[in-house]
């Protein structure tokens, strides 16, 4: 449900949308946290959860709010219909098709991508614990592709009312690759979403966390991902509130000083921002081939004649992978350290696996991840 004015004029802005965000965020009861889960202080901490499969995801603390957000400055287009982009507007069945290839292939090329960065490989391959006597592992290819731009089935949520209304009073200039506050006539309204949480992660399927990865453009977002099936409007599903407000320059500009331009949001010398940009008008045949092995019944020829039209260009043989040189200027052991000191450890266990973490760069088994030359010698 979509809260709207008859009169412009009588739109709250984005400071007194905020106000009342934290009192519903105050008084919406918290109804996710599963029996073994406590209550932590501090929305900025990060806690490891430990998956249904085994694997872990580093989730925002949420363990004493009820609500999630989602915000868009475009409040004219979105309160009308929000549809998911990866899903196609054509109606013909062979376009419908086509164009759902053409993202899923992209999905896959972008997971191809991130499994040769040498962090994400080692976490996503796991970490042996001997105490703990599991592996400890983490990484969600397509829900990364998400938060990076790709067109995905995903919704970016976060856990932060300020992220929301970063993108809320905040447009990307492509042309510049900035975030520019809005002012009054750029556009005429924001628009704010409240996603209720109405039962633990694990009993909802459309709802999961993406939290903290070894990429820069995770440590601040504070992500869930809602999935969007197709033709589903997301203004219509029940638990979810939007918020309209009029755009006011000195507001905008408020919230873009507070993530310095949309710098600790979506950093610019992100590696892996800066690979894909320079990578991302290829299609390369790996890729193709990973999205006919999930539909066999799809045809190759077919599907690289409509793509090499569609990108006008031959496709490129093999997959991406990130060079040698890609990563020279990269600080393996930085970006390592930033990703594990967002961790705050709840028990013993936590502790142990953090302690881990910690020391794995001087670790003689895993010590290659953190040395480029080693690395690719190695893999």
């Amino acid at each position: 449900m979509i809260y709207k004015r008859d009169k412009y004029d009588e739109l709250p802005d984005a400071f007194q949308v905020r106000s009342l965000l934290k009192k519903i965020q105050d008084i919406t009861p918290v109804k996710h946290l599963m029996p073994t889960e406590r209550v932590v202080d501090g929305e900025d901490k990060y806690l490891l959860t430990h998956l249904a499969n085994g694997r872990f995801v580093i989730k925002p603390n949420i363990t004493k709010q009820g609500v999630l957000y989602y915000g868009n400055y475009n409040g004219d287009k979105f309160k009308e219909k929000f549809i998911s982009k990866y899903y196609t507007t054509q109606t013909e069945f062979k376009e419908i098709h086509d164009e759902l290839m053409y993202n899923n292939v992209r999905l896959e090329q972008f997971k191809l991508l991130v499994e040769t960065f040498p962090l994400f490989d080692l976490l996503n391959k796991g970490i042996e614990i001997p105490e703990l006597k599991f592996k400890f592992s983490l990484g969600n290819p397509y829900g990364l592709a998400s938060i990076y731009g790709l067109p995905s089935p995903f919704v970016n949520l976060t856990s932060s009312m300020d992220v929301a209304l970063f993108y809320a009073t905040n447009k990307y200039d492509e042309s510049t690759n900035r975030f520019e506050p809005i002012k009054e006539e750029d556009a005429k309204e924001g628009i704010v979403y409240i996603y209720r949480i109405q039962q633990p992660l694990g009993q909802t399927p459309s709802l999961s966390t993406l939290g903290v990865e070894v990429f820069p453009r995770t440590f601040n977002s504070h992500t869930f991902l809602s999935h969007l099936p197709p033709a589903q409007d997301f203004n219509a599903a029940e638990n979810v509130f939007g918020l309209t407000f009029q755009h006011r320059k000195v507001v905008s500009e408020y919230f873009s000083d507070l993530f310095k331009k949309g710098e600790l949001l979506q950093p610019q010398n992100d590696v892996l921002y800066t690979k894909w940009k320079n990578i991302q008008s290829q299609i390369y045949e790996e890729a193709v081939d990973i999205n006919i092995a999930k539909n066999p019944e799809d045809n190759k020829g077919d599907n690289i004649t409509y793509l090499e039209k569609k990108i006008d260009q031959p496709i490129t043989p093999g997959r991406p992978t990130f060079t040698k040189a890609d990563l020279l200027r990269v600080d393996l052991l930085g970006l390592w350290k930033e990703f594990v000191d967002r961790i705050i450890p709840q028990n013993e266990e936590d502790s142990k696996i953090l302690e881990t973490l910690r020391l794995l760069p001087s670790s003689e088994k895993y010590s290659k991840y953190f040395d480029i030359n080693n690395y690719y010698e190695k893999r």
